[in-house]
C-alpha cells in the first residue's frame, strides 16, 4: 500500500508533504492521516521521525532555511563586496518562493498566523534566522566601509526584510507580478543611490 522508501527519503516525503498541506489547508486544518497518505508513510511512521504534528511544523522550516540559507551562502560567496552580498540575498532569497510558490505561502502566511503557536513555542522564531543572516551581511558593510559607520543596523535590516516580506505577500494574496531581478535592482538604486534630489 506504501511506497518504500529508505528512512532518510521518508523523513524527506513527510516534510516535503507537509510543507504542501500546511500552505494549501493550514496547519490547523490539516489532519495527520492525510499528511501520511500524501507522503506515502503510514501514520505511525510519522511518529517514529516527529514528537507531533507541532514539531513536523518546525522542523519543516528548520530544513527549508537550512536549504536557503546555504544556497545564499553559496551565491554570497562569488561576490566581492558586502554590498553586493546584500543584493545578491534579496534576489536569491525572493526567488526561492518564486521557485516554489507553495514553500512561499508556507513560510510567509501559514508559519505566522497563530499566536498561540508562538506563545506555547516561545523559542520557535521563523524569521530570525533569515534576519540574523541579513544583519550579519550589513554589518560586514559597515565593518568594511561601504556604508556609513553610524548606520543603524537592526533597524536597516528590518527595512529590507520588510520590503521583501511585503513584495512576495502582495505577490502571493493579489496575484501580481513578482520579477527578482527587478526588485533587487529597485532596492539597489534607492539604497544605493539614495533618495534626496
Amino acid at each position: 500500500m506504501y511506497k518504500r522508501l529508505r528512512l532518510k527519503d521518508k523523513r524527506q516525503s513527510i516534510i516535503d508533504a507537509a510543507i504542501v498541506l500546511f500552505s494549501e489547508k493550514g496547519f490547523h486544518n490539516t489532519r495527520t492521516p492525510e499528511l501520511a497518505k500524501k507522503a506515502g508513510v503510514s501514520e505511525g511512521t510519522l511518529y517514529n521521525y516527529f514528537i507531533n504534528k507541532d514539531d513536523i511544523l518546525i522542523k519543516s522550516f528548520e530544513y527549508y532555511s537550512e536549504q536557503v540559507l546555504n544556497k545564499l551562502k553559496s551565491i554570497e560567496d562569488d561576490c566581492d563586496s558586502a554590498r553586493g552580498k546584500i543584493e545578491n540575498f534579496v534576489i536569491a532569497h525572493i526567488n526561492t518562493y518564486v521557485e516554489n510558490k507553495s514553500m512561499a505561502r508556507f513560510v510567509l502566511l501559514e508559519l505566522r498566523q497563530s499566536p498561540e503557536f508562538i506563545k506555547k513555542y516561545p523559542e520557535y522564531r521563523p524569521v530570525k534566522v533569515f534576519m540574523d543572516h541579513l544583519t550579519s551581511l550589513i554589518q560586514e558593510a559597515v565593518d568594511q566601509g561601504e556604508y556609513r559607520k553610524d548606520l543603524d543596523v537592526e533597524t536597516f535590516t528590518t527595512m529590507l526584510m520588510g520590503y521583501m516580506d511585503y513584495s512576495m505577500t502582495k505577490w502571493l494574496l493579489l496575484d501580481t507580478e513578482l520579477d527578482p531581478v527587478e526588485l533587487g535592482m529597485k532596492f539597489k538604486d534607492i539604497v544605493h543611490n539614495g533618495i534626496l534630489a
